[in-house]
């Protein structure tokens, strides 16, 4: 499970135990930012009463990835309430998981090849394998916002992903040039 671009924050575990429930016996694997686990962290209480299955790949970028690239991009890099050194603070996620008797692994390199982390995969109930990623990493492709004539933010339709299309794939795709759309959802 994963809600694409990690951006409906909270939305990761709840909807992980709603199919561990709705398939009983099978294993479920949510890919979930930090930022959007702490949301519902208090979860992890209903995932170790019920032994479900439940295999947590936790992208480990230490804050809010958006909220950060919002920040660096429209403020200048003037950063708040974004990671530990602006005010937001998370837990010891080895100390958080094993307080619920869930077992926890730090991920390197190699991922599931590392013999102790294919073994904890494969084994029954929840596991939570923390996967280090850079805090500066950007997203692609993404929704990009503008500030108006008024200052006020304004988000892109849809179709008008950052970054922007080529142009042979615009026309195919849209029917136009990418510049030609910009201009008519202004």
């Amino acid at each position: 499970i994963s809600d694409h671009g990690l951006a409906s924050m909270g939305y990761g575990l709840s909807g992980a135990i709603g199919a561990a429930l709705a398939a009983p016996g099978r294993r479920t694997v949510l890919f979930e930012g930090d930022g959007g686990f702490m949301q519902n962290s208090q979860e992890l209480a209903t995932v170790a009463v019920n032994d479900l299955p439940i295999k947590l790949f936790l992208f480990s970028n230490e804050g809010y990835a958006s909220i950060r690239m919002t920040q660096r991009g429209y403020f200048g890099g003037a950063y708040l309430g974004c990671d530990i050194r602006t005010g937001l603070g998370f837990p010891d996620w080895q100390l958080l998981f094993r307080a619920y008797g869930i077992p926890v692994a730090d991920l390197d390199q190699r991922g599931l090849d590392a013999p102790e982390a294919r073994e904890l995969f494969d084994a029954p109930g929840p596991a939570c394998f923390v996967v280090p990623i850079d805090p500066e990493q950007t997203y692609f492709p993404k929704i990009t916002s503008r500030v108006t004539a008024t200052g006020s933010m304004e988000s892109n339709p849809l179709h008008l992903m950052s970054p922007d299309l080529p142009e042979d794939v615009a026309r195919r795709v849209l029917g136009r040039r990418t510049a030609e759309q910009k201009e008519l959802t202004r």
